[in-house]
């Protein structure tokens, strides 16, 4: 899994990208197009606004988040750009609920292999 950093990459997946939702964090995922000259790994950002009252809080946040994205994706292969756009509930999850509910919207996104959900 690479970072996608750059500001631009990161508005286009935000605009063009498929949204899916949690109680915790909204997940938006582009797929790459074939005209993008990339290493075909997923591409993330965490972003975590002002909703936290905190920037201990909001630095977390994106932490646990980026940490529980690495393991869930690992080993995946596919050229995604990925937004999660954190709430502040994802600090009240602990570690195996907060990868089971990322596991569960990056398969309804069909990031990862296996069933998509019912709702799709």
């Amino acid at each position: 899994m690479l970072r996608l950093r750059r500001k631009s990459d990161i508005h286009r997946s935000l605009q063009e990208g498929r949204r899916f939702h949690s109680p915790c964090f909204v997940l938006h995922a582009r797929r790459r197009g074939l005209d993008e000259e990339l290493a075909p790994l997923p591409r993330l950002a965490v972003v975590a606004g002002r909703r936290f009252r905190t920037a201990v809080a909001r630095n977390r946040a994106r932490r646990v988040l980026r940490e529980t994205s690495r393991l869930a994706l690992a080993g995946g292969e596919a050229p995604w750009d990925l937004v999660i756009v954190a709430r502040p509930q994802v600090l009240a999850l602990s570690f195996p609920d907060r990868l089971n509910v990322i596991t569960e919207l990056l398969r309804e996104a069909r990031v990862l292999g296996g069933k998509p959900s019912a709702g799709t």
